[in-house]
C-alpha cells in the first residue's frame, strides 16, 4: 500500500531502502512484479538493500559502497548473490 501510494504522484525516480524486508514471498513478488511493470514504464528505482539475493534478483546495475565510497559495479545481469556478498565483504575472489 505504502509503495502504491508513493508512486501515485508518477515519480521519475523512486529511492526504496529494504523494500521487502519484512514482507512475506507471496507479497515480496508481488512487490518485485510492480517495479518491473513501473521500471518498462519508464520509473528509476534506486535501491538500497543489504539482502544479496533481492539485489540480483531485481536490480539491472548494481553499485557495492564500502566505506562511504562506490567500492564495485556490475553492470549486467544476470548477478551472482554470492559474488555481490564478497565484494561488500572487500574481498576480489
Amino acid at each position: 500500500v505504502v509503495l502504491a501510494r508513493g508512486l501515485e504522484s508518477a515519480p521519475s525516480l523512486a529511492i526504496l531502502e529494504d523494500p521487502t524486508a519484512g514482507v512475506d514471498m507471496p507479497t515480496r513478488f508481488s512487490l518485485y512484479d510492480v517495479m518491473k511493470d513501473r521500471a518498462a514504464k519508464g520509473l528509476a528505482f534506486l535501491i538500497t538493500s543489504s539482502d544479496h539475493d533481492e539485489v540480483a534478483t531485481i536490480c539491472d546495475r548494481i553499485h557495492i559502497f564500502r566505506d562511504g565510497r562506490i567500492a564495485a559495479t556490475l553492470e549486467a545481469p544476470p548477478f551472482d548473490p554470492e559474488k555481490i556478498a564478497l565484494l561488500a565483504a572487500g574481498e576480489t575472489s
